[in-house]
């Protein structure tokens, strides 16, 4: 990079939308963009339909499993990610002790589905939590987990306290869902 640069030039694949990880503004592919790019923050762009699970850094190898997941799902085409889980540190993984986990996305116009089906493997995660982060979306008129409705709360810190419950950020336009990890398959509908 340039001395003093704050900007640099990204060219983003045909065939897709990309999405600004940082600001959530979606770009045609196919083109080249100027990215706001100073020195501390690298361009980072999103495949539009991208499911990504995260979750807090992990240290050491023996450090507990995943208490909360977070999964950050962007607009875009139908799409499904597996998840792969082990105890990550001993070789029980080739005795199928571990768990895949599909969390697939679909978009209709009157609603958004997600669903989390375990699929393969013995291993149990421990009591957990899930935060579904959907970047880019609209307010939700209601949102069902497994049929149940499940309930808004009053800030994105509150969803900490609550086992089931949605936080719309209008100013990032992102709407956050928590919800606990289960064995039976889990289906989200956030209807518009």
């Amino acid at each position: 990079m340039i001395e003093g640069a704050t900007g640099r030039n990204v060219y983003l694949p045909a065939g897709t939308n990309w999405i600004d990880f940082y600001t959530d503004q979606s770009y045609s592919g196919g083109q080249q963009i100027t990215a706001n790019a100073p020195l501390e923050t690298v361009p980072l762009y999103v495949q539009a339909g991208s499911i990504l699970p995260g979750g807090p850094l992990v240290q050491y190898i023996d450090q507990p499993a995943l208490q909360l997941w977070t999964v950050d799902l962007y607009p875009g085409p139908d799409s499904s990610y597996t998840l792969y889980e082990d105890d990550g540190k001993s070789f029980d993984y080739a005795n199928g002790h571990y768990l895949n986990t599909v969390i697939t996305r679909s978009e209709q116009p009157q609603a958004t589905t997600v669903t989390m089906v375990r699929t393969e493997g013995t291993w149990g995660p421990p009591d957990r939590a899930w935060t579904l982060n959907f970047h880019a979306a609209a307010v939700p008129s209601s949102i069902n987990v497994n049929g149940t409705r499940v309930d808004a709360v009053a800030s994105a810190s509150a969803l900490n306290t609550v086992l089931l419950g949605w936080f719309y950020d209008s100013n990032a336009h992102r709407l956050m869902v928590r919800l606990q990890d289960s064995p039976v398959p889990l289906q989200i509908t956030i209807s518009h």
